[in-house]
This record gives C-alpha cells, sequence and structure tokens, in this order.
C-alpha cells in the first residue's frame, strides 16, 4: 500500500495499522464502514448485490447474530461474516448462518429489507423484485459466503479451499489491510480466495497439452533477468520436477512441503507447515541475508532465493534434513 505523489511522480510508503491500533472495533466501526459503503465493497468482490440487512438472527434457535446479509443479482443469498483479526471458527458461523438461511422465503428476505429500511414488507418485495428483475423464484435457491478479515489463518484458508474447488461451496476469503498515512486511514481490500484467474487456470491446465505447459515455463524462463536462477529452474524442468503452471513443488514425507516460483530478479520460495525454529534454521543454512517471513496466520513461511547455489541447497534440504523435521500445518513455536 503506498500513496501517490503526483507532483513529485513518486510513491510514499503508508504505514501499517491495525483496527485494534486505531482503537476501532469489529462491529461498531469495521461492519458500519462496509454497510455504508456497501456498493463500493461489493464492486470491489464483483458483486452486483443489495444489501438486505445488518446484525440479523437467522433462527429462533440460535442467539448469534449475522454480520451482513445480501442477495446478489443471480438471485443468490449472500452471507458476509466479519472479524477484526483472525478467528478459526469464522467460517464455520458463516456456513451455518447461510444453511440456515437456506429456508428462508421471499416474505423473510422482505422482511428483514423492510425493517433496516424502515420501509413496508410490501415495498421491500417491491425493491428485491425490481433488482431481480422479476426473477424473484430463483431467491435463495443458492447461498455464498464471504469471510472477511485483517488476517486468516491457515486451517480456514485450506478449508475454505478445499469446500470451494471439492465440494462446490461459493465461499470466499477477503482481506482487509490498513495503512495510516497523516490522519488519513486507508483501506486495500483483498481477495485471497477465490484466488484471482484461478477458475481460468485451472480450466486452461486440464486440456493443456504437455507441450503447451513447457511454452508458459519457456515464457518465465526468458523473462527473468537473474540467468543463474533461471538456470535452476530450466534444470529441473528438464528433470522432470513435479510442476504445475506456475511452481515447482518438493515433498517432504510425501507431502508437498515446499514451492519454488520463478520472478523476474528471484525465485519465491513458499513452505506449507511450520516445524520449531524454521525461520532460525533456514537463516543459519542460507544466511542472514534470507528474507524470511511468516504467512497465512504464522502457519506457513516465504522467503526468496538469488542464487543457484542456494536453490541446490533447498533442493537437497527437501530430501535430506528436513525429512528429520516434524511439521505442523499451526504455527511454530518461537
Amino acid at each position: 500500500m503506498f500513496k501517490v505523489d503526483t507532483a513529485q511522480k513518486k510513491i510514499l510508503p503508508v504505514n501499517e495499522t491495525t483496527l485494534a491500533d486505531e482503537g476501532l472495533k469489529e462491529q461498531q466501526d469495521l461492519e458500519a464502514i462496509l454497510v455504508n459503503s456497501f456498493d463500493a465493497f461489493a464492486q470491489k468482490l464483483g458483486i452486483n448485490g443489495l444489501l438486505i440487512g445488518r446484525q440479523i438472527y437467522v433462527a429462533d434457535e440460535v442467539l448469534d447474530h449475522l454480520d451482513m446479509l445480501a442477495i446478489d443479482a443471480s438471485a443468490k443469498t449472500v452471507v458476509i461474516e466479519l472479524k477484526r483479526s483472525y478467528d478459526d471458527n469464522q467460517l464455520y458461523q458463516a456456513i451455518g448462518y447461510a444453511a440456515m438461511l437456506s429456508d428462508w422465503t421471499t416474505d423473510d428476505f422482505a422482511q428483514e429489507l423492510s425493517q433496516s429500511t424502515r420501509t413496508s414488507p410490501a415495498d421491500a418485495r417491491k425493491r428485491i423484485e425490481e433488482f431481480l428483475k422479476g426473477n424473484m423464484g430463483a431467491l435463495n435457491r443458492f447461498q455464498r459466503v464471504i469471510i472477511v478479515a485483517e488476517e486468516f489463518d491457515f486451517k480456514t484458508l485450506v478449508t475454505a479451499k478445499w469446500l470451494r474447488e471439492k465440494h462446490g461451496v461459493d465461499v470466499s476469503c477477503v482481506r482487509c489491510d490498513f495503512g495510516k498515512s497523516g490522519t488519513d486511514l486507508l483501506l486495500s481490500v483483498v481477495v485471497l480466495l477465490p484466488t484471482p484467474g484461478l477458475a481460468e487456470m485451472a480450466r486452461d491446465t486440464r486440456v493443456q497439452a504437455a507441450g503447451e505447459e513447457s511454452a508458459t515455463w519457456d515464457s518465465r524462463i526468458q523473462e527473468t533477468k537473474n540467468d543463474d536462477v533461471a538456470g535452476f529452474f530450466r534444470s529441473e524442468l528438464n528433470a522432470g520436477q513435479e510442476r504445475d503452471s506456475q511452481y515447482l513443488h518438493y515433498r517432504i514425507n510425501a507431502q508437498r512441503r515446499l514451492s519454488l516460483g520463478l520472478r523476474r530478479k528471484h525465485a519465491y520460495i513458499w513452505q506449507y507447515g511450520r516445524f520449531d525454529d524454521d525461520i532460525a534454521w533456514w537463516r543459519a543454512k542460507l544466511g542472514d541475508r534470507l528474507n524470511v517471513e511468516s504467512k497465512d496466520g504464522a502457519a506457513a513461511l516465504s522467503f526468496t532465493v538469488k542464487t543457484k547455489q542456494d536453490l541446490e541447497k533447498v533442493k537437497q534440504f527437501a530430501g535430506g534434513e528436513l525429512t528429520e523435521k516434524q511439521f505442523k500445518e499451526t504455527a511454530a513455536e518461537a
């Protein structure tokens, strides 16, 4: 996140901050911000939506309330659940709300909209009908879930991805990043799931011939400015290393643990899962210059490598010393 100085033709760093640091609360502030700017928020997510209401009790048997409820232009029910920081119960709550809402009738939606807009149920029903262009019969046949937070834990993201890709559940994970420039509070909305372009990429790779995949990698290698790194990737591809259209993958004890991506000036490495003191371990092996960071709520690591020698070490570790490490799918102990 940067602030642009158009006069000096520069980008200026923005200080990262959080809602907690700014003394802002989940319901009173984050929810209110998104409700009052719902059209802009929905557009960012690629949704043409109508906000039905906020803080909604979806069933008499449940005391908890849904943060935000909407419908989209295809008549899907949209469940939006907010958390200021990551909460591994968030996905469960949101799916539970979607399940309970699946029995709602048009009258239920009209009643909630009438309460939130302080109009009559008849006027609210008419507004829904106009939004759906008369397609009232399709309302609530399907549901979609959107969970919004400043950060997500690894379990939530993996479960959401599994539900979406293996079971067809329409679930999205959206991260809100906050920054501060002077007295201005800045917000960046990042869609983590579905990954932009993922569906298109999946369709392409299922029908892609081996030659076409090679052409994609050839293009990546030609674009890189680091001949040392490009040489390593070319050698691994020729040797038949496990890969997809973007990454080389290395397994540790049969589990995919390291993925290597090719960038213009370096290799980007992602470690799935953590082991105790892993940041210190990598720095000891590859030097203090290593720019290693925790990811996914501290349940993964990422770092960059700029030399073929270091890449060869990473490959050797995957088949050697790392096989003795106890990987965990949660944050490692410091």
